[in-house]
């Protein structure tokens, strides 16, 4: 009997307790994904025993694991505060999910070079009224001390630049546009200097997603693949994740997860399985920016990517035990290295200094979402990003580059953020 590559399902839930199967159902367990495959990872045992011949003798085959692969559409749950199914993928590579039930500000985090002396930020105002993350950019126009600093506060959302607005450390400075009925407080000491710069969002209610170094905070994955008529199942499975985003495009999430091998079965495609029904959207308006540069009116913006990816580099390793079946107990994520890239179209140095900020190890906030409608939206941030190559190549004709990137932390466990809203 033929195996059709289209017929082919993936179910996945989060286990109660870690290596235990958790319940599949046709209702919540169905994934939408694409590209989906299965291997066997075994370890050879070689056995070069010396015989009267130069023939091959059979190898013993120990350690058993099985890894699926899937890629899975970058959507939300169709409102906020819905977690889509993609979420649990998240948690399973250790991600773990807050839900904020109320806007919020993130940190502000320096956007430019010097970045002394240091400048305390609050938030006030309301923020009851926001829908979507906004990004402001303050720059520091005037040097000078209390009241006599000047700025430009600068909206991702193409609300007009605020310029030559006073500075007074404790004194709240009025915002404009969508965030008009919140207001932001300097505190600080000394002189600050002409470039000082920050970057900071304004959070709608929403789930976050942020990695963690403790197991017991995320969570193990059940995840059977039917193949049209048998299945693979995974226990006790983690993994590790890639998002891909091009202009005009759908952004693209790749899965790799590891986990106990079990002998596949012959089992009939389930008949009736639900399927979520929110459409991805493309990557526009994506509002991109990195270290300030492209925190201006989206129209006309020199910051022009055509590409992004990031990938966590989680490491999963096997637990070795030798009172264990096969020798391991299970398996652990070890390691993480996050990495990625975008494409932005050259500049001059006067307009944004790549090869600088290159050479000086410059650590940058980033930002990005994909989609524009509340309850599918997804914003991607990170604090401390550095490029570690640049290389030119061309597009369309204009001259760009690939920018290779990593993600570092600022106090642990951040060095990315995921937000659906």
């Amino acid at each position: 009997m033929s195996i059709l590559t289209r017929k082919t399902l993936v179910y996945a839930e989060l286990e109660g307790s870690y290596g235990i199967a958790a319940t599949l159902t046709d209702s919540t367990s169905p994934m939408l994904v694409e590209d989906a495959d299965y291997k066997l990872d075994v370890s050879n045992i070689q056995r070069n025993l010396y015989r009267n011949d130069l023939s091959p003798i059979a190898d013993i085959i120990t350690r058993k694991m099985g890894r699926m692969s899937f890629k899975h559409e970058l959507r939300g749950g169709g409102s906020v505060g819905t977690e889509s199914r993609m979420g649990r993928l998240l948690r399973g590579c250790t991600m773990v999910a807050t839900t904020r039930g109320a806007a919020w500000w993130g940190a502000f985090l320096a956007a430019a070079q010097p970045n002394t002396p240091a400048v305390a930020w609050n938030g006030g105002g309301s923020l009851s009224a926001l829908a979507e993350p906004k990004t402001i950019h303050v720059q520091v126009t005037t040097s000078g001390g209390s009241g006599v600093a000047r700025c430009s506060i600068s909206y991702d959302d193409g609300t007009a630049t605020q310029t030559n607005v006073s500075m007074i450390s404790g004194s709240a400075l009025s915002l404009s546009g969508g965030l008009a009925a919140a207001t932001i407080t300097p505190n600080w000491s000394g002189t600050l200097v002409t470039g000082q710069a920050w970057v900071a969002t304004a959070w709608p209610p929403g789930i976050q997603y942020l990695p963690s170094s403790d197991e017991t905070a995320y969570g193990s994955l059940t995840i059977r693949m039917y193949k049209d008529g048998m299945a693979h199942l995974l226990t006790g499975a983690y993994g590790s994740y890639k998002i891909n985003a091009q202009a005009g495009q759908r952004a693209t999430v790749e899965f790799e997860f590891t986990g106990f091998y079990n002998a596949p079965n012959d089992v009939p495609l389930p008949a009736n399985p639900v399927f979520e029904t929110t459409l991805p959207q493309q990557c526009e308006l994506g509002r991109l920016h990195l270290d300030g540069f492209g925190v201006a009116s989206p129209v006309s913006n020199i910051c022009a990517v055509d590409t992004f990816s990031y990938d966590i580099g989680n490491k999963i390793d096997p637990r070795m035990s030798i009172n264990a079946a096969d020798g391991f107990t299970g398996i652990r994520v070890t390691e993480r290295s996050s990495t990625g890239g975008v494409d932005p179209e050259a500049t001059l140095v006067g307009q944004q200094d790549f090869w600088s900020k290159l050479a000086n190890g410059r650590q940058m906030p980033f930002g990005m979402r994909v989609g524009t409608a509340t309850g599918n939206m997804w914003a991607i941030h990170a604090p401390a990003v550095q490029y570690t190559g640049l290389t030119y190549k061309d597009r369309n004709g204009l001259v760009a580059l690939d920018a290779a990137l990593q993600f570092n932390r600022l106090n642990g466990d951040d060095e990315i953020l995921l937000y659906a809203c």
